[in-house]
């Protein structure tokens, strides 16, 4: 796991996804140009190629709940502008089915 700490995401893109996408893709740019020099028969390129395959395989986790926690912020702003205005999901659909059905889960009480 020490080698996870040593490849975090810069400290500038914790919070922005596109950030810490435009660092992952300048980091395959930074490979591309390893992997034709390491088909070439260069060893130093072929282990920066591996060494970059690693620290991808880093990141790729932590873009990931970058975007997941964005997400959650977004649907969180979202729901509670909808409570905010009284159209909460359960107020919204409470006419649409009858007093007789559950507005959440839409099953006869």
């Amino acid at each position: 796991m020490a080698i996870e700490e040593d490849y975090k995401l810069p400290l500038d893109c914790k919070n922005d996804v596109y950030s810490a996408w435009e660092y992952m893709k300048i980091l395959a740019e930074q490979m591309e140009a390893d992997v034709f020099k390491s088909s070439d028969g260069n060893l130093s390129a072929s282990v920066r190629f591996r060494k970059g395959l690693k620290l991808m395989k880093v990141w790729i986790p932590q873009i990931r709940e970058i975007s997941l926690r964005s997400d959650n912020i977004i649907r969180k702003k979202k729901k509670d502008k909808l409570k905010a205005s009284g159209k909460d999901r359960a107020t919204k659909h409470a006419g649409e089915f009858g007093s007789e059905r559950d507005p959440i889960t839409r099953k006869l009480k």
